[in-house]
């Protein structure tokens, strides 16, 4: 039995070093070592996370605790921050399932350079090996290391007091304060001299499925549509959000159907005012009318609503053919129009114009996309317009409903399948 437990002793010690040598390139410096001291990662967190098959294979239901024993990795990565921005309250990850265990990490917003590369390794290490299904996709979001009001341990003088985390400052250091220290007296200590406190549990992430969004155009199940001479209960205000009918104005782009639907319910209502956005820009897209006063192939009833909305919205202006460069002028002409700057949209404006939403990007055009990305949004297109959209992509692209994507591309494919749409073509 003594040679046994001394085997076992030296088998651990050659553990020990295998965990140190790996630390150093994720991230945590390589003069730390691995303990139960100082916020260092005590044996079994370190298995857990380089070692995650000592453990069994992860699956998303365990990935909350997994993820929650990170905290003082990331904050020892933070100190690899080059500290040029406010530390974020909450860093948002996304994990990929590529193929049977092909697992990725990539960090959507937070630090940048070494701190995001170490912490993309260190989560890496905490949910590998996971077991689900290629294709899945999971979201979550975490601190940047210890969460603000977590309790915890903090070093003074060589010994260990209970404090509070009041916040996460540059390079990876903690503002904390004692507790028993009288009125709240904030302390700014390193990462290795606050630590977890024992016994206390910590909070674990929420993790959102992402839906894949398939190439290959899945077949949508279909739903069964009411019929057109039933109405709901918000029969006119949906008419009114879906087609821009404007009691007493026009009607829109509404088909013969919703005409007649609004005439038998004597509806009396408006585009409500979170609507008007994208059914301002989806006129100018479809019909050319624009806020300069062009109305493009739009009819009487279309150019009647636009008007009656106020749109300020502009038809997307044609690629101009290449010109060569004229010579330049020994002076500019004194009539020269300062340019126009482009108009930036929010991340709900875009969703709400365009169908975007955290899965796919609708039919949004190249400018909205690069916009949306610059912005890193993640909204949805807002409930009340949500019908509309869907009835523009129908029209678009020729989708039937549980048949064919039609002329869809995987993005508005993709977020006809994000936002349950079950629309049906205006004309085929």
């Amino acid at each position: 039995m003594k040679v046994f437990a001394g085997a076992y002793v030296a088998l651990l010690e050659m553990l020990m070093v295998t965990i140190r040598s790996l630390l150093a390139p994720t991230g945590v410096p390589a003069g730390v070592p691995v303990g139960a001291t100082a916020n260092r990662l005590s044996m079994g967190a370190a298995l857990l996370l380089l070692c995650p098959s000592a453990v069994g294979a992860a699956t998303p239901a365990d990935l909350p605790s997994r993820l929650a024993a990170t905290a003082p990795g990331l904050q020892l990565c933070m100190q690899k921050d080059e500290g040029t921005s406010p530390v974020p309250s909450l860093v948002d990850f996304t994990v990929a399932v590529s193929s049977v265990g092909s697992v990725s990490v990539s960090m959507d917003t937070g630090p940048r350079g070494a701190a995001k590369a170490c912490m993309e390794q260190l989560v890496l290490s905490a949910v590998t090996p996971l077991s689900a299904a290629p294709g899945t996709s999971l979201h979550f979001q975490l601190p940047p290391g210890f969460a603000v009001g977590q309790l915890v341990e903090s070093e003074f003088a060589g010994a260990w007091s209970n404090a509070t985390v009041l916040g996460l400052e540059a390079r990876g250091r903690v503002r904390v304060a004692w507790d028993g220290w009288g009125s709240p007296t904030e302390y700014s200590r390193a990462a290795t001299e606050v630590r977890p406190r024992p016994g206390v549990p910590v909070k674990v992430p929420v993790i959102t499925e992402i839906p894949p969004v398939s190439e290959a155009k899945p077949v949508v199940p279909a739903v069964p549509v009411p019929p057109a001479n039933v109405a709901p209960a918000s029969a006119c205000q949906d008419l009114s959000d879906t087609y821009a009918i404007v009691a007493g104005v026009g009607f829109g782009f509404a088909p013969t159907a919703a005409r007649s639907q609004w005439t038998r319910s004597a509806c009396n209502t408006r585009p409500s005012l979170v609507s008007v956005s994208a059914l301002c820009q989806y006129m100018s897209n479809a019909y050319g009318i624009d806020v300069s006063g062009a109305s493009g192939t739009a009819d009487i009833d279309v150019q009647a609503s636009f008007k009656a909305l106020a749109c300020m919205t502009r038809a997307p202006a044609p690629a101009a053919p290449a010109k060569p460069l004229p010579a330049a002028p020994a002076k500019p002409p004194l009539a020269a129009t300062a340019p126009t700057a482009p108009v930036t949209l929010t991340c709900q404006q875009l969703s709400d114009a365009y169908a975007m939403t955290p899965q796919a990007r609708g039919f949004a055009p190249e400018p909205a996309k690069a916009s949306w990305r610059q912005q890193i949004c993640r909204t949805r297109p807002s409930a009340t317009i949500t019908a509309g959209l869907c009835q523009t992509m129908a029209d678009r692209f020729g989708i039937l409903n549980g048949q064919s994507f039609g002329s869809a591309d995987a993005d508005s494919a993709g977020s006809w399948v994000a936002l349950g749409c079950t629309a049906e073509p205006r004309t085929r």
